[in-house]
């Protein structure tokens, strides 16, 4: 950028991300011009590369508005330095753990439960709510560590929130460099997510042996839930780790599952995911409590679950077809 521009830029910016947002948008301008291009060939790349070209245009020729606010950021797009991309990928990696462990301990929370209704009832004694007491207690323990951890890993990821609504502008470099990370780690995204289903479909069909071969045996078959249970907390970790760090990547680079039109289904989603949510676990307590069957209603969750992914199925097809 030349001198004489700067000056008059930062007469009317004075946010330095701002500026080097139309400092990278004029240097990728004049190094498309040097490599042959024409003017309008070069204008166009540049306008496609940062967002919509009615919305950009407005942008380029008119950085900021009246009130001195970015155009730029008004239009949807959101520029990132190296250093946020570093400092966004890190706080996802942390996410990402964090949130496998809650979700471990949610499916691991009923197993003692269920192997004492399991037991006691397999040796042909009554249970009673204070022999199930100790299950519960460790249940409701487990969900408590899980929830906190939710809450608080939610909170710190508050400050990216920005990046799910707006298409994300890089360097150059930069994106080049994600976009060779996402090529080369696709393949090992494949095999966790492959793994992480194999483990799941052995997980169903344990449950599905034991009920076949021990129909009988209240025991046998509480000790093939809690192996449903535990093999599918183990699978976990490769579906949920690589999913958010795909989707992270996918998220810097504007593809996969936040194309324009995907953030808008996101969006959607994001709006009835907590009301939902909060309506299963009131289901849930409410069934508990009223019918006393711990032991069975836990069930609620992974069809809670499938219906969830059905629903966002739903909402993010009919979001593509009014795109069109």
């Amino acid at each position: 950028m030349s001198n004489a521009y700067a000056i008059e830029l930062e007469k009317f910016c004075d946010d330095p991300a701002e500026l080097e947002v139309l400092t990278v948008m004029e240097n990728m301008y004049y190094d498309l011009l040097a490599t042959g291009k024409s003017e309008d060939d070069a204008l166009n790349v540049v306008l496609n590369e940062f967002g919509q070209r009615e919305q950009a245009t407005d942008s380029f020729n008119r950085p900021f508005n009246d009130n001195g606010a970015s155009n730029r950021q008004q239009s949807g797009s959101l520029y990132l330095s190296n250093n946020d991309v570093e400092k966004y990928l890190l706080s996802r990696s942390g996410f990402a753990k964090r949130i496998t462990v809650g979700v471990m301990l949610c499916l691991l929370s009923p197993t003692l439960l269920i192997g004492i209704g399991g037991y006691r009832e397999q040796s042909g004694v009554e249970v009673t709510d204070l022999q199930l007491l100790p299950g519960l207690i460790f249940m409701f323990i487990m969900v408590t560590i899980a929830v906190a951890i939710f809450i608080l890993t939610g909170l710190g990821q508050e400050k990216w929130e920005s990046l799910e609504n707006n298409i994300i502008v890089l360097e150059d470099s930069k994106k080049s460099e994600l976009e060779r990370v996402y090529d080369n780690e696709s393949k090992g995204f494949a095999v966790k997510i492959v793994i992480g289903v194999v483990m799941i479909m052995l997980a169903v069909l344990t449950i599905i042996v034991v009920a076949t071969l021990a129909a009988d045996n209240a025991f046998h078959l509480s000790l093939g839930v809690i192996a449903l249970l535990t093999i599918i907390a183990l699978a976990i970790p490769f579906l949920i780790i690589g999913g958010i760090r795909r989707n992270s990547l996918q998220n810097l680079l504007n593809v996969g599952s936040y194309t324009p039109e995907a953030r808008e289904a996101n969006r959607v989603v994001g709006l009835f995911s907590g009301p939902y949510w909060i309506l299963v676990v009131a289901t849930y307590l409410t069934w508990s409590f009223v019918s006393g069957d711990w032991r069975l209603t836990w069930i609620l969750w992974p069809i809670a679950g499938v219906v969830f992914v059905v629903l966002t199925s739903i909402i993010d097809v009919i979001k593509k077809k009014s795109a069109r």
